[in-house]
């Protein structure tokens, strides 16, 4: 297979534009992942730090956990699967464009 030299030099141009955008987009998914872990694990945190003293039980935090627990799963943990899903498709659509330009 014959590599298009043009069309190297212009991806290399291209991929140093976009180099930024793809890792703010992983960035932001792998933030938006911790994001919803850190929700599910907050009921459970409230908990700990009363049982290792760390801070004094009062209702409202464990309420409080419950609801981001309850948000997490319910808003943004299918929210997380679908952004995950979507730029994996375009970063695999983006590699693919490249094999069919660099080798014409």
């Amino acid at each position: 297979m014959k590599i298009n030299g043009a069309a190297l030099v212009g991806l290399l141009f291209l991929d140093l534009i976009l180099v930024g955008f793809g890792i703010a987009l992983i960035a932001l998914i792998f933030s938006l992942w911790v994001v919803v872990y850190s929700f599910i694990a907050s009921p459970f945190l409230v908990i700990g730090a009363h049982f290792l003293q760390l801070q004094e039980f009062t209702l409202w935090r464990i309420v409080l956990g419950a609801i981001l627990a309850a948000l997490s799963f319910t808003v943004i943990l299918p929210f997380a699967k679908t952004a995950t899903s979507k730029v994996k498709a375009l970063f695999i659509q983006y590699f693919a464009f490249h094999q069919q330009s660099l080798y014409k």
